[in-house]
């Protein structure tokens, strides 16, 4: 009956392995006891921070094979955004996606979003500030051979 108790465990993160994927665990029930690197279950790369808690599953006996589960939220650790029809993506606290099912919008909010690809839009492009286009501001830029009248412009200079 003891094995059976300790295959799934809370426990508190006390150092995380970036490069393995793998976590160490203290479980304060169990005397401070801190077990070797666990990986984390999952092809989604996303550490969890130290302090962090966590659920963990052992195979056969004691803490020495197991995986984490990851994070799970609870009262100092509730998501940043929630509801019904709601998809929400923290990453460390500084930038999210957020999926609303009701309106069918999908938000990315970081400071800076790069796409290395081609990029196509089938729709309006709304921009709310100045827009870098083959190296030249359109907001600022300025053009050759302006005439007045009826004249068109020169190319961007």
């Amino acid at each position: 009956m003891e094995n059976i108790k300790n295959l799934l465990r809370v426990g508190t993160v006390s150092s995380v392995a970036y490069d393995t994927g793998c976590v160490r665990v203290c479980f304060k029930d169990q005397d401070s006891i801190v077990t070797d690197d666990l990986p984390m279950l999952g092809f989604e790369y996303e550490m969890p921070n130290v302090g962090e808690l966590v659920l963990c599953i052992f195979l056969g006996n004691g803490l020495a094979k197991g995986f984490c589960l990851g994070r799970y939220y609870y009262d100092s650790s509730l998501p940043g955004e929630s509801g019904e029809n709601i998809y929400y993506k923290e990453f460390l606290q500084d930038a999210y996606m957020k999926y609303d099912k009701s309106s069918k919008t999908f938000t990315i909010s970081a400071e800076n979003i790069v796409f290395d690809g081609n990029v196509t839009i089938n729709g309006t492009l709304t921009v709310s500030g100045d827009a870098t286009i083959s190296g030249k501001s359109f907001l600022s830029h300025t053009h050759s051979g302006v005439e007045s009248g009826g004249s068109n412009t020169g190319a961007v200079v």
